[in-house]
């Protein structure tokens, strides 16, 4: 069985290209910078905003927890 301290052991990073929901990125670091930018993209869009559960602080305050 594997510790719970190795579960989380930043040395662990994959090198190589990375697959998730079926994009393959070239590393994980890329994979990383696409989702943020989508996120960051959404984020902006009053609609996305709007779906239920969503919640409500300002974009502001919301990215800077989100891309520290």
């Amino acid at each position: 069985m594997t510790s719970s301290s190795s579960l989380f052991n930043d040395s662990a990073k994959p090198s190589g290209p990375v697959e998730c929901l079926g994009q393959t990125f070239p590393s994980e670091d890329a994979r990383r910078e696409h989702f943020l930018k989508l996120l960051a993209e959404n984020l902006k869009d009053p609609v996305f905003r709007k779906i239920e559960g969503f919640p409500m602080t300002k974009i502001r305050s919301r990215s800077l927890r989100i891309f520290k």
